[in-house]
């Protein structure tokens, strides 16, 4: 899918640019957003959204009310024809980067039926735990979940995320990026050549530096070991995702289509058996995407570091 982008809608229902056509779907979610106003108040952003791909409007998304006790609750929706396209993830997504640009300290949280399903799929690999049960007045027993507060790295900007496949160092990069114009790396973009091959080595370090040398703040996030030494220099922190290998195994499970990486979701499917076996051998691994020699950069770093060993990295 294309980038989506998101429509305020107003107070009175309305879209704030031109939707057409407004079939029922979009109708029906513009009326039930006017009328969710009228019970927890209009303000800005903390309010609802059509999001669009293109000129087409493929679902609906909402903050359900302003900030409460620095907690907010989002909402998504997928329009019906649209479903299974990864719309769901990214309008989860956009609300949190806008969440975390205008107030990095909320806790978000969001509401599920009290069994697995699509949407606590989505909930997990963004980062959000199971955090209660709780009764709602119309929908009965329901899970809450959360996401606590980004920790505040250092500024400017320059930081390196390691650790295993799955770890949730991408999620995290665009997390903390928010849509900030702050470029992100990922080292698998410059590690390998067309297929399975590794890249030389000194071509990828070569093409690594290039980035830092252009660009005043970043993120760069990867599992190998050799290119993240040569970036340590110039971070001005690093953050060791280490969530365990049963997290990474989930997260990677649980992955929407990467259509940077794979040409259909078929394709992507075909590789996870692969992909999951090595991600469990991550704590046996001689080579540079193995916990020692992750362990190992991580220890033996003196500049401003942190580990994060829950499901929350």
């Amino acid at each position: 899918m294309t980038p989506i982008r998101l429509i305020a809608i107003h107070q009175d229902g309305s879209p704030a640019e031109p939707v057409a056509p407004l079939g029922p779907e979009v109708r029906d979610a513009l009326t039930g957003t006017a009328g969710m106003y009228r019970s927890s108040g209009y303000q800005p952003p903390w309010i609802g959204y059509l999001a669009m791909e293109g000129d087409a409007a493929v679902g609906t998304c909402a903050f359900k009310s302003p900030p409460q006790n620095h907690r907010v609750e989002i909402a998504y929706f997928t329009f019906p024809p649209h479903e299974g396209r990864g719309v769901a993830t990214a309008m989860a997504e956009a609300l949190i980067a806008l969440a975390r640009h205008t107030d990095p300290s909320l806790t978000l949280t969001a509401q599920t039926l009290p069994e697995d399903g699509a949407s606590t799929r989505i909930l997990r690999r963004l980062g959000f735990g199971l955090a209660d049960e709780v009764v709602h007045p119309e929908d009965g027993t329901v899970w809450e979940w959360r996401l606590a507060p980004l920790p505040i790295p250092a500024t400017p900007l320059r930081l390196l995320l390691l650790g295993n496949a799955g770890a949730g160092k991408s999620t995290l990069a665009r997390r903390l990026i928010a849509g900030r114009p702050i470029p992100r790396l990922s080292l698998d973009a410059i590690a390998w050549t067309a297929g399975t091959q590794r890249s030389p080595l000194q071509r990828s370090r070569r093409e690594l530096l290039d980035f830092i040398r252009r660009h005043d703040e970043w993120v760069i996030e990867g599992c190998y070991g050799d290119l993240i030494e040569t970036a340590l220099p110039h971070c001005t922190e690093l953050w060791f995702l280490n969530p365990g290998v049963d997290v990474c195994v989930e997260h990677c499970r649980n992955r929407p289509w990467e259509s940077e990486k794979f040409n259909t979701p078929t394709e992507q499917a075909a590789m996870l058996p692969q992909l999951i076996d090595w991600v469990k051998q991550y704590e046996t691994r001689d080579d540079e995407y193995g916990l020692p020699r992750h362990r190992r950069i991580f220890e033996e770093f003196r500049g401003p570091k942190r580990e994060f060993t829950g499901k929350e990295s």
